[in-house]
């Protein structure tokens, strides 16, 4: 695990940061960039879902705006086609290599030939993300093996094990840790639980919105949650691992403002688009 710059990184002569600590504790990784075990590593994937619950967000208004415009009945998906790519599942397929990606870097984390337990544990979580990307892009092209509905039924699989995955993850961990992971399952379980309603409800704006908000928090939290475990910067908090009860509240504050930030988000969007 690589630590955050605190300050014993800065030189005492000119006050400045000093990476060298830093870096020669970076260079002891074979591969530590996104790994999970990283501020990279949590702003990798943070990134990547807000990049994704946004999309939703923008092609799920301007398919609600175009139906009500044509008179039509509004169907929502599980992912979105791009307008100067129709005849593609571009997407899905995007989804499927930057997830890749994140299997590839933490898989080979300690090298190739010394893969364990915690990359294999990390690797599965990117892993049912993969499978559901591979289902939608399977589905476009009318593979008869894949069923009506599988997009979403792997879907809600995904986030249901990366919150089982996460539940099993903050056992033996420290308070500061359990607390910020226990945050971060809460709003996969909302990913869970709202594909789960829009499968059966697909014409409802709301229910699709609810997904991509739940979307947003997790990508916004896990990348907060990164800069909290591992400060980059000089001066920031260095929270103790054992938390007093002020810090504790502080945390749940910070999270339920995650909350209420992203809903604003997604709302302002569809003010935005219409």
């Amino acid at each position: 695990m690589v630590p955050g710059i605190n300050s014993t990184h800065l030189n005492q002569v000119t006050g400045r940061v000093d990476f060298s600590v830093y870096l020669t504790r970076l260079k002891r990784c074979k591969n530590p960039g996104l790994t999970m075990g990283t501020l990279l590593g949590h702003v990798y994937p943070g990134v990547v879902q807000m990049t994704i619950a946004l999309w939703w967000t923008y092609s799920c208004y301007k398919r609600y705006y175009k139906c009500l415009h044509n008179g039509k009945k509004f169907l929502s998906s599980s992912w979105f086609a791009v307008d100067k790519f129709p005849n593609y599942p571009l997407e899905s397929i995007v989804k499927f290599f930057v997830f890749l990606v994140g299997i590839i870097f933490d898989a080979t984390h300690n090298g190739i030939t010394h893969i364990n337990i915690k990359n294999i544990f990390h690797v599965t979580i990117y892993w049912f993300v993969l499978i559901q990307s591979l289902v939608e892009i399977l589905q476009f092209y009318k593979f008869r093996f894949i069923p009506p509905s599988a997009e979403y039924f792997t879907a809600v699989l995904a986030f249901i094990m990366h919150t089982f995955i996460f539940g099993a993850h903050i056992r033996g961990r420290s308070e500061l840790d359990g607390l910020l992971h226990s945050l971060l399952a809460l709003a996969i379980a909302g990913c869970a639980f709202t594909f789960a309603l829009e499968a059966f409800i697909r014409d409802n704006l709301m229910v699709t919105l609810a997904r991509c908000t739940c979307m947003l928090v997790q990508g916004t939290w896990l990348t907060h949650l990164g800069f909290i475990m591992f400060p980059p910067i000089a001066g920031m908090k260095n929270w103790a691992t054992e938390l007093d009860h002020m810090e504790y509240m502080v945390l749940v504050m910070y999270f339920s403002w995650h909350i209420a930030v992203d809903t604003l988000i997604v709302f302002l969007f569809g003010k935005g688009i219409g």
